[in-house]
């Protein structure tokens, strides 16, 4: 019976270690170094398997430690029964120092990984003034047998106020439960688990950021994607990249939800207001010029814009949707300002030049004037060959078209065959100019025959 007791008080001291294991190293940056079953069997199993043995007195040059035990077998008692019930206080005093040691191991480890080593001194002076007198006693009462009890009484609480001190393991969020759920339509399951993961931790940019995407693109809501980014950016945690990546996000959507073009450019400022001086203005700045001013130029610029093919017939380079197709001169004029005033926030905007010429030239007959932009787009840096073969073909066009020039069109031409010689608007200039000298050819027949 008495066994049964002692390894009850085994058991509970082998349970209040593991209790405190746990906690203890399931914190942030606090691994074990092997575990707990390990640590028990080493500590608590092979001491009490050698105590056994020992007592057995199978070896003959090794005698039962207990005198006792060593009487009863010479005596003819039930040795067996004798020694359950002898062994089993030296049972109970190997589980109470194991786990003493253990413990005072505990406070070794969360000294060193405190994030306060004054404030855990501290408290573990506290836990000392009320715990050592009682630890005292039980030692001077009890004597050596219960030594690992009374260190117990005084490491146990040392070890449990000072757990807080300790950094813990952050939980992070985990969305791809939120994902599934949209890829299948769920999307108000997919707001709930996200803000129930977001519940886990407050400050994950990646969450609110998926959450704000949602209430944008699938639930129509730019107003509160708008709020959700707004309280995220006032978050003291971020760093001027998450904030970036945030704003620029959530004037996407501004544009190309709500084709708000002004409340993109708010944000836009906003975000340079925010990180002032770096990378991150300069590239804010350099897409506010780029932006339109106004809900028409947006809805222009997002307009298809049709490609031009080389034309192969007599109506060289003539772009299918200008020729014979001319605009109201109030509409042709109005376009034509909006493109100033776009070049003037950004003069290196090709497809904004590009435009302007071509409004200037078909529509506005002002030919000159828009042979001058297409020559300043030629001489841009860092334009293909393409765009430099079709602008050639574009100026022959309207030398023959709008100058009746077919001397400065030819020269146009015999330029595009010479530098661009594989291009495909080399191959229909040369068919032109074959055409320009047959046209020259019966012109001269036709005088002579006069």
């Amino acid at each position: 019976m008495s066994l049964v007791i002692y390894l009850g008080f085994l058991g509970m001291f082998a349970g209040l270690t593991g209790h405190y294991w746990n906690q203890l190293f399931g914190r942030e940056k606090v691994k074990s170094p092997l575990s707990f079953g390990l640590w028990v069997a080493r500590g608590i199993g092979i001491p009490v398997f050698f105590w056994t043995v020992s007592n057995l007195g199978i070896f003959k040059v090794l005698p039962p430690l207990l005198p006792d035990l060593a009487m009863a077998r010479m005596g003819g008692f039930p040795w067996f029964i004798f020694l359950c019930g002898e062994i089993s206080p030296g049972i109970a005093l190997i589980g109470s120092v194991w786990a003493s040691v253990t413990f005072g191991w505990f406070v070794v480890i969360i000294y060193r990984h405190a994030e306060s080593q004054r404030e855990f001194l501290l408290m573990s002076l506290l836990c000392s003034v009320v715990c050592g007198p009682f630890a005292w006693l039980f030692l001077h009462f009890g004597g050596l047998p219960i030594s690992g009890v009374a260190a117990l009484i005084w490491l146990v609480p040392v070890v449990h106020t000072s757990l807080d001190l300790l950094p813990r393991k952050e939980t992070r969020p985990m969305y791809s439960r939120a994902i599934a759920k949209m890829k299948f339509g769920k999307y108000s399951e997919a707001e709930w688990e996200m803000i129930r993961q977001l519940e886990k931790c407050e400050d994950d940019f990646e969450g609110w950021m998926l959450l704000a995407d949602l209430y944008a693109t699938q639930f129509k809501d730019v107003p509160g994607a708008t709020q959700v980014i707004s309280d995220l950016v006032e978050q003291s945690n971020l760093n001027s990249m998450q904030i970036s990546v945030a704003l620029h996000r959530l004037a996407d959507w501004h544009l190309k939800l709500r084709e708000d073009p002004v409340s993109a450019r708010t944000i836009l400022e906003d975000l340079c207001r925010r990180c002032p001086g770096g990378h991150i203005e300069k590239m804010a700045r350099l897409r506010i010029e780029r932006m339109p001013a106004t809900q028409d130029d947006l809805r222009q610029q997002n307009t298809p814009k049709p490609f031009h093919l080389p034309a192969l017939n007599d109506d060289f380079g003539v772009p299918p949707e200008t020729a014979g197709s001319p605009l109201p001169k109030g509409e042709a004029v109005d376009r034509a300002n909006r493109c100033v005033q776009r070049l003037t926030q950004n003069p290196d905007n090709v497809a904004v030049r590009e435009e302007f010429a071509r409004l200037l030239a078909e529509q506005l007959g002002k030919v000159e004037t828009a042979i001058e932009q297409i020559n300043l787009l030629m001489e841009m840096p860092g334009q293909s060959d393409k765009q430099k073969a079709e602008w050639l073909s574009l100026l022959a066009s309207w030398q023959i078209r709008f100058k009746h020039d077919p001397e400065q069109a030819r020269t146009m031409l015999n330029r595009l065959i010479h530098e661009f010689p594989e291009s495909p608007q080399a191959f229909a200039a040369q068919r032109r100019i074959s055409l320009i000298e047959m046209e020259e050819r019966m012109a001269t027949m036709k005088s002579k025959s006069a």
